[in-house]
């Protein structure tokens, strides 16, 4: 039943939170033995939450949005990062990636990768030509397919848990992707042009479009290079 699945659900976040909660005041304590004991004990929360099959969408918006939080709140670690990244498509696969519905809509291109009230399908995205990017609200890189991996030459996950900043530079950022970047998070698509000072210059040209949840939140954004030219004579 909806309501059994959904109260299950509520109470392991309870648990976590209570945990987290216990475990700020351990650490403030400085109370190591107690740290220890606390840390084995949320990890099984973890798995449990992700593993626990909702089945009402705001079941699955909780499940995402405590893993998007975990991401958010452990920037800094990498290996969480990607530890918890791995979660994230674990839920995506489980509740929106059918992979025939995928392969089918793959021609049609990156606009149909995202659908209303649906999250992304990474395998779909990794199909496509164009350099594509999944960031969080915070401009950090949740998924990058090869293809936007590809001219950093390094594998796609090494890209996970970077900002953005980090990867096109922060002048390029600066001057005017993270003003693009914001507009996009309060639900505008928007273009951006930026130039790259390397190999004689390149000028980068793409778009955003906000990452949509159920009730049409906007959990983060789509970035798509659509060209990238050089600026050499």
């Amino acid at each position: 039943m909806p309501e059994k699945a959904e109260m299950e659900l509520l109470s392991l976040l309870e648990a976590f939170d209570t945990k987290t909660a216990q475990l700020r005041r351990a650490v403030f304590l400085g109370d190591d033995a107690l740290v220890a004991i606390l840390d084995r004990e949320i990890e099984p929360l973890i798995h449990a939450i992700v593993d626990h099959r909702a089945e009402t969408s705001a079941g699955i918006r909780r499940q995402l949005g405590f893993v998007n939080t975990l991401i958010r709140e452990e920037a800094e670690d990498r290996a969480s990062v990607l530890r918890h990244a791995n979660a994230l498509s674990t839920l995506i696969d489980r509740y929106h990636a059918e992979e025939n519905g995928a392969h089918a809509s793959a021609a049609a291109g990156v606009p149909n990768a995202i659908a209303p009230g649906r999250l992304f399908s990474d395998m779909l995205l990794d199909s496509l030509s164009e350099r594509v990017a999944v960031l969080t609200c915070d401009c950090r890189v949740l998924y990058a397919n090869r293809a936007y991996a590809k001219p950093f030459r390094c594998k796609p996950v090494e890209l996970v848990g970077c900002h953005i900043a980090e990867i096109v530079g922060e002048e390029c950022f600066e001057s005017g992707l993270r003003d693009d970047l914001a507009l996009c998070f309060r639900g505008e698509e928007r273009c951006f042009c930026y130039t790259v000072s390397k190999n004689g210059g390149l000028l980068v040209i793409g778009r955003t479009t906000p990452l949509r949840g159920e009730g049409d939140g906007i959990l983060g954004a789509l970035l798509v290079v659509n060209e990238t030219r050089s600026l050499a004579s």
